[in-house]
């Protein structure tokens, strides 16, 4: 019964600090062997419970991480997309400046000839 009673205020401690929670940390921390903590039913459950909602969270964080990580490289190719755009309509609205200037000389010559 103490054992029992150790393991599980050892568990509560762990969750509510945030520490990772497995056979192993649980068997030592609370001084009991690992066989004993898979030969208790409800304190198996638990820990089993406890592996898998730590599991979750992981692969949240890590879906994240990868998100986040996909969204950067999203922005980043998008930035230089912009700027590309931008230069290229510089270069454009320069060649047309050109054309008009180019234009208004040509027409000029006609009119001389008319």
């Amino acid at each position: 019964m103490k054992a029992q009673y150790r393991v599980n205020k050892i568990i509560q401690l762990m969750s509510k600090e945030g520490q990772k929670i497995n056979f192993n940390s649980v068997s030592e921390k609370a001084l009991v062997s690992k066989a004993y903590l898979y030969r208790e039913p409800l304190i198996r459950k638990k820990i089993e419970e406890l592996l898998q909602q730590q599991e979750g969270i992981h692969d949240f964080k890590k879906t994240k991480k990868t998100f986040d990580a996909s969204k950067d490289v999203i922005i980043k190719t998008l930035k230089n997309k912009i700027n590309h755009s931008k230069h290229r309509n510089k270069l454009l609205e320069s060649e047309n400046e050109h054309l008009k200037t180019q234009l208004k000389k040509e027409l000029g010559k006609v009119y001389e000839n008319l």
